[in-house]
């Protein structure tokens, strides 16, 4: 019994190392198409302004611009409504289409595609922003920044090579070091330095904390659990067997934070919402666990405390009645308040 255990959390691990690893493989990808942005930058340059220079002396528009005498080592300065290209320090925002900047920008990007070879103090706003430096604001439906984010990357992905300082809200989140706050669907990191990753799934490298649960209560006679993000705030999410004469299937997610006493005690206060839905019948429970917890080694834990669950359902019908309970109190035919206990033996991974 114990070496099929043992055989089914190293073959939780390494799924998680995995999963993990596509993450972080993915973030480098994206930091990859960065840097060859970066590095074609004269190229994209000499090549838009042999296309688009013509174009604009053909277009009725005043581009007053055009005669600011604004000009670096590439040459002259592509200033329209559809392209821009300009170099470090150039005065004026950026709207169009296509908008390039060399070295370090203080004024606003706007367009399809923003390429900043430097640092940008203005916002970004596009469908795709890089700056090969720091980020003031950068908002898209793809944010990269190369050196740092000090404030905030809004997007469907957002990307920081080293370090995030400010906030990265998205589906898809990656970072180097975290000292602020990630706010996602998946979000990932290298290392965190006093910094917040929340979301359904949270991977961090160095300063991360994983974990598989098993557990026994009054509302699931047996559950399993995986915890992913940081002791201080980590989320989970679950399967588990209903309590009743006929057990079904129950989903749970939640959210929990370890607060440590000692070396090995620790308070772990955890909230989630579990779900059974069969047949068309659905009920759902909410539920709130003051545990306490004792870990000797580091790796494995030992979880018991009490449990509060509130359990409802849309419709009037009966309510599965709980295993056990301390304390049983139906409010109506859709409501119901329990109290119970809860115990748990939880496994720690390292090296994913």
């Amino acid at each position: 019994m114990i070496a099929l255990f043992t055989t089914f959390y190293r073959t939780i691990e390494r799924a998680a190392g995995s999963l993990f690893n596509r993450f972080r493989h993915s973030a480098e990808r994206v930091d990859l198409l960065r840097i060859r942005l970066l590095r074609e930058y004269r190229t994209m340059v000499k090549l838009l302004s042999l296309s688009v220079i013509p174009v604009a002396t053909l277009m009725p528009l005043d581009l007053a611009a055009q005669d600011d005498p604004v000009k670096n080592g590439n040459g002259r300065v592509i200033y329209t409504f559809l392209v821009n290209v300009v170099p470090e320090n150039f005065p004026h925002p950026l709207v169009g289409f296509v908008n390039i900047a060399g070295g370090e920008q203080y004024s606003a990007n706007f367009g399809f595609v923003n390429v900043v070879e430097g640092t940008i103090r203005g916002p970004q706003v596009g469908y795709v922003n890089v700056a090969g430096g720091s980020a003031m604001f950068q908002g898209g439906f793809v944010n990269v920044a190369g050196i740092s984010s000090d404030a905030i990357q809004v997007g469907f992905v957002n990307s920081t090579t080293e370090r995030v300082a400010g906030m990265q809200a998205g589906f898809v989140n990656s970072a180097g070091t975290l000292s602020g706050v990630q706010l996602g669907f998946v979000n990932r990191a290298e290392r965190v330095d006093g910094g917040i990753p929340l979301g359904f799934l949270s991977f961090v490298g160095e300063g991360g904390y994983r974990s598989l649960e098993f557990s026994f209560s009054g509302m699931t006679p047996f559950s399993v659990s995986f915890r992913t993000g940081i002791e201080q705030l980590y989320t989970f999410i679950g399967l588990g067997l209903s309590a009743g004469d006929n057990s079904h299937l129950m989903t749970g997610f939640g959210v929990g934070s370890m607060i440590f006493l000692n070396d090995g005690l620790f308070i772990n206060p955890e909230i989630s919402q579990h779900s059974v839905a069969r047949r068309g019948d659905y009920f759902r429970y909410v539920q709130l666990i003051p545990s306490i917890g004792y870990s000797q080694e580091g790796d494995v834990a030992l979880i018991a405390g009490p449990t509060f669950s509130w359990s409802s359902r849309p419709e009037k019908g009966a309510l599965p009645d709980p295993f056990f309970s301390l304390y049983h109190n139906r409010i109506d035919n859709r409501n119901r308040f329990d109290i119970g206990l809860k115990v748990g033996i939880r496994f720690r991974f390292h090296g994913v």
